[in-house]
């Protein structure tokens, strides 16, 4: 039995027996997560993102991205805006997709853009995470600190599989194959994480993107 990460309830966990690996659910907020003794260490999980073709030459992923700005970047796009694509990946595709004038577009991640100044000296009005916090080992704390980079009014877009809220579709979940995917989400899971911090929900179609917007903590 292990403690839910996003609500600190006591868990079930489930063994899939087709990708052979146990996984963890929270009947309080909906949240899935892999068990650590199945999570791939940093080098391999670098090996499984370098086999990904997300560059800007792969019309179908291009397409993919436009379909997320489209729902939950562009409706709040304007003019002098500074923005960080967190997680990007080795190919920033969805900057080279804003191409924003008079924006500045900031991008980062751990293992390919690793740029720590981008994280310690800005604050930024919107922040987009594309396949990214299903990632997470520790979402909460991984929330905190987007939350942390951003001005207040900031927004916070991001893009992910919400997992079926039944286990028996889960384990039959597409989503769930990729060894990198370690935490999985539903709407209760994001309204739970949503009620413990300063991220409001100001959109979400429950199925693959939710929106949220920094507010005041007084």
């Amino acid at each position: 039995m292990k403690t839910c990460k996003i609500c600190n309830h006591t868990t079930s966990n489930f063994y899939d027996n087709n990708l052979k690996v146990i996984f963890h659910y929270c009947i309080n907020c909906g949240f899935i997560f892999k068990d650590e003794n199945f999570i791939l260490e940093h080098k391999k999980e670098k090996e499984q993102y370098n086999k990904h073709e997300n560059t800007i030459k792969n019309r179908g992923y291009v397409e993919f991205l436009q379909r997320f700005i489209d729902k939950a970047v562009t409706p709040y796009l304007q003019d002098n805006l500074k923005i960080l694509d967190y997680g990007c990946g080795p190919n920033p595709v969805l900057k080279k997709l804003l191409n924003i004038e008079n924006t500045n577009i900031y991008i980062y991640d751990p293992y390919f853009y690793p740029h720590i100044n981008v994280l310690k000296h800005n604050k930024y009005d919107l922040i987009t995470s594309t396949e990214v916090v299903e990632h997470f080992f520790d979402p909460v704390k991984e929330f905190n600190f987007l939350e942390s980079l951003l001005n207040e009014g900031g927004l916070l877009s991001v893009r992910t599989e919400f997992h079926p809220s039944n286990l028996i579709k889960f384990k039959n979940w597409w989503y769930r194959r990729d060894l990198t995917h370690i935490s999985f989400y539903n709407i209760k899971t994001f309204e739970t994480i949503s009620s413990n911090s300063n991220l409001k929900i100001v959109d979400t179609n429950t199925q693959d993107y939710i929106v949220f917007k920094k507010i005041s903590s007084q």
